[in-house]
């Protein structure tokens, strides 16, 4: 019998009790903690299943490309942060006059 890991479930089913694993061939919902079998002759869950395994692929690589992007704008930023070229809150530009308080 192949096993699927999943860790910190204790389940039971018609082929006996698993400890940290699933039996392949059920489906463990993680909110509600129970567990069914999927019938390995029904194409359509398993397409939904691969469609969703693809989606799921095809989101964390836009995920990956976005925070990529984003790299090279939040290292300018903390640059430019770091340096005289971004004037500090209430600093004042260097040439002008120091404030006076009246």
């Amino acid at each position: 019998m192949e096993i699927v890991n999943a860790t910190g479930v204790d389940v039971e089913t018609p082929e006996g009790h698993f400890s940290t694993s699933v039996p392949a061939g059920w489906y463990l919902d993680p909110l509600t903690k129970t567990i069914f079998r999927i019938p390995s002759n029904d194409t359509t869950v398993m397409a939904e299943l691969q469609r969703n395994r693809e989606r799921l692929r095809v989101l964390e690589a836009e995920l990956a490309n976005k925070t990529a992007q984003l790299a090279q704008p939040n290292a300018t930023v903390a640059q430019l942060d770091s340096t005289s070229l971004w004037p500090r809150r209430g600093a004042r530009r260097p040439g002008s006059p120091p404030r006076t308080r009246g």
